[in-house]
C-alpha cells in the first residue's frame, strides 16, 4: 500500500484491461471478476469482511440506533455527488418507509449537490462549492418530525474517491459541531484523498479534512472513516459502479442492524442483527446476479446494438426497481458522452413514488418526464425495431407477475417490434407469458427467517448489478471506452478535470503538462494555450467545456503532437 501513489478509485483495474476486445459474454464475465473485489478487497487494504471494518460499521450502527430511539428530535442524514448523491436519497427513501412501516416518525434526510434534478442530470458544478453544501445542511437541521432543531444528526458524508468537495466541506463543519457524530464513506485510503486546491474553499483539501477527521476518530467513539477497498474500477474512474454498489451495501447494513436492533425484538440474535450475516447476503447476491451472465449478455448486446444505430435503452419499472432503472440511466452523460435523450428511466407513479424533497420536477423538461404514464405517451408510440426496453421486477411473495399498466407496456413494446427483456430478481419465480426476447432470472436465497425490516435490500443490490452491466457494457461495445478508460466523459466539474489530464497523460503516455496543454487546447478550440488561458481558473475552464462535446477524445488526439 505505501507503493500507491495513484488513488485506487482512479487506478486502472489489470482485470479489466481488455473490457473493450471481447464479446458480450466476456464483458460481463469481466465485471464478474471485479466486482468479486467488493468483498475480497485489494492489494494489502482492509475489505469489507477485515474485523477492522467490521467493528466499525457496527459502531456506526449503533450511533444510528440511538438516532432511531429518539426519532422525534434526532435524524440521519447522508449527502454526497452523483452516484454518491442518488444512493443517498435511495437509502433515505427506503429506510423512511420502513419507519412509517413500524409507526414511528421519518427521520432519514439526503442531500445531493446540485439539488435534486442531480436524480435525473448531474449538476456538476456545485461539487466544487463547499460552502453552500455546509448551508445546505445547516437547513436540514430543524426538520425534525416535531420541527425542533435537532439535538443529535449523525452525518454520512459520501465520497467514493475522498474527492468532492461538495461532502468534504460539510463533514469539516459537522466534526466541530457536537450535535454531528460524522461518517465519512469511501474507498480509498486517507493518505491518498484528493489534495487538489479548490477555488471557494481557501487553503483547504479534502486531504487535509480526511486526516482531521481520521485523527478525530482515533480519540472519540463519535467519528469514523469507512473505507474498505474495493479494487479500482472496471472502468476507470468510473465510481457509479463499484463504489455506487459498496455505498448501497455500508448503509443498508448498517440501518438494517440499527432498526432491528432499536424496533424489532424479534430480530434479536437473528442475522439482521449481525453485519457479518449481512454482508454475505449481499455477496450471495452478487454471486447469484452472475449465473445469469449468458443471459445479461444478451440484453446487453441488443442495448449495444440500440446505442451504436439510432435507437435508445429503457427501463420501465414500479417501485425500487423503477428508481434503480433510472439512477443507471442518469449516469450515462457524464461517464461516457450519451445523450441522456438516448438512455431514461421511467418508473410507475413518477415523482409521487420517487419521494424526492423537491417534488414533481416535470416542469423543468422532457427528460423529467418519468412515470409510466409519460412512457406510454411520449415514448411508445415512437418504439421501433431499433431501440431495447428493459422491465425490471423484484419478485416477491406478493408480486409474482407483472401488472398492469407495466403488462400492457410491455405488451406494446413488443407489438412495435422493439427488443425487450424482463429482468426479474428475487426470491420467487416469476410467472409472464408476454414473448419477451430475454429473461434475467435472478434467483437469491430465501430471506423468509431474516426478520429483516426491509428485506428486498439484497434484490435491489442485485439488480443494480445487473443494469450496470447492461448499460456499461453497451457503452464500452459503443466505442466509448479505450482498453478499460472512458474517453468520452464530460468535464463538469474540478474532479474530472484533473480526472481527464490523467487519462490523457496515461493513455498517450505524455507528462503531465503536455496533457494538461492538449485539455486547455481542446477546451478552448485554440492552437496555442496563451497567458490569457493559463490565467484562468479551472471553475473557467469547466464553463466552456461543460456544454461541448468531444472534448477528451479531442484532447487525446492533440497529445499526440500530429496535430500543432
Amino acid at each position: 500500500t505505501e507503493l500507491l501513489q495513484i488513488p485506487v478509485t482512479e487506478t486502472a483495474n489489470e482485470l479489466t484491461v481488455d473490457i473493450d476486445a471481447v464479446s458480450a459474454l466476456g464483458l460481463v464475465r469481466i465485471l464478474r471478476q471485479s466486482d468479486a473485489q467488493l468483498w475480497s478487497g485489494y492489494l494489502d487494504l482492509p475489505s469489507v469482511f477485515d474485523n477492522e471494518i467490521i467493528s466499525v460499521i457496527d459502531k456506526i450502527a449503533e450511533a444510528c440506533k440511538a438516532v432511531l430511539l429518539s426519532p422525534d428530535d434526532s435524524l440521519i442524514v447522508m449527502t454526497g455527488s452523483g452516484t454518491s448523491g442518488r444512493f443517498a436519497h435511495f437509502c433515505a427513501r427506503t429506510f423512511n418507509q420502513v419507519m412509517d412501516s413500524i409507526g414511528k416518525p421519518r427521520c432519514f434526510r439526503y442531500l445531493v449537490s446540485g439539488g435534486d434534478k442531480s436524480i435525473i442530470i448531474s449538476q456538476e458544478l456545485p461539487e466544487d462549492d463547499p460552502k453552500i453544501s455546509v448551508e445546505e445542511l445547516k437547513a436540514l437541521e430543524s426538520t425534525t418530525s416535531s420541527g425542533v432543531a435537532a439535538k443529535r444528526i449523525v452525518l454520512f458524508g459520501i465520497t467514493c474517491g475522498l474527492s468532492a468537495p461538495y461532502a468534504m466541506g460539510q463533514i469539516e463543519y459537522a466534526m466541530h459541531n457536537p450535535i454531528y457524530p460524522t461518517v465519512l464513506v469511501g474507498f480509498n485510503p486517507v493518505a491518498l484523498a484528493r489534495n487538489a486546491p479548490v477555488e471557494k474553499w481557501g487553503s483547504t483539501t479534502c486531504l487535509a479534512v480526511a486526516t482531521e477527521l481520521q485523527l478525530l476518530a482515533r480519540s472519540s467513539a463519535k467519528h469514523f472513516i469507512l473505507n474498505p477497498a474495493v479494487g479500482p474500477e472496471p472502468v476507470t474512474g468510473s465510481t457509479r459502479m463499484k463504489g455506487g454498489s459498496m455505498t448501497k451495501v455500508l448503509l443498508e447494513t448498517i440501518f438494517t442492524k440499527a432498526v432491528a436492533d432499536a424496533h424489532y425484538a424479534a430480530a434479536a440474535g437473528s442475522e439482521c442483527s449481525s453485519t457479518v450475516s449481512l454482508l454475505r447476503r449481499f455477496e450471495s447476491a452478487s454471486r447469484s446476479v452472475y449465473l445469469e451472465a449468458a443471459s445479461i449478455a444478451r440484453v446487453l448486446e441488443f442495448a449495444s446494438t440500440s446505442l451504436r444505430g439510432d435507437g435508445h435503452l429503457y427501463y420501465v419499472g414500479a417501485g425500487a426497481a423503477g428508481l434503480l432503472g433510472f439512477i443507471d440511466a442518469s449516469e450515462m452523460l457524464d461517464t461516457y458522452g450519451e445523450d441522456p435523450h438516448r438512455v431514461r428511466g421511467f418508473i410507475e407513479g413518477g415523482w409521487a413514488t420517487v419521494e424526492n424533497a423537491d417534488g414533481d420536477l416535470r416542469p423543468e423538461g422532457p427528460l423529467f418526464h418519468l412515470s409510466t404514464d409519460d412512457f406510454a405517451s411520449e415514448i411508445l408510440p415512437h418504439l421501433t425495431a431499433h431501440d431495447t426496453v428493459v422491465f425490471p421486477v423484484i419478485s416477491t411473495n406478493a408480486n409474482q407477475s407483472l401488472r398492469q399498466p407495466l403488462a400492457a407496456l410491455a405488451l406494446g413494446a413488443i407489438e412495435r417490434g422493439a427488443k425487450t427483456a424482463l429482468v426479474c430478481v428475487g426470491e420467487f419465480e416469476f410467472a409472464d407469458s408476454a414473448p419477451y426476447d430475454v429473461v434475467v432470472n435472478v434467483r437469491l436465497e430465501d430471506s423468509s427467517r431474516l426478520a429483516a425490516p426491509h428485506p428486498h435490500v439484497f434484490a435491489e443490490f442485485a439488480s443494480k448489478l445487473v443494469f450496470n452491466a447492461i448499460s456499461t457494457g453497451a457503452c464500452v461495445q459503443k466505442g466509448r471506452v479505450y482498453r478499460n478508460r472512458m474517453i468520452n466523459m464530460g468535464i463538469s466539474n474540478n474532479k474530472l478535470f484533473f480526472r481527464a489530464i490523467g487519462i490523457v497523460s496515461q493513455l498517450m503516455s505524455v507528462p503531465h503538462e503536455v496533457a494538461r496543454q492538449a485539455l486547455l487546447k481542446a477546451i478552448h478550440d485554440v492552437d496555442v494555450v496563451t497567458p490569457e488561458i493559463e490565467a484562468f481558473p479551472v471553475s473557467h475552464h469547466l464553463e466552456v467545456a461543460t456544454p461541448k462535446e468531444l472534448v477528451l477524445p479531442t484532447a487525446l488526439l492533440l497529445a499526440t503532437g500530429r496535430f500543432d
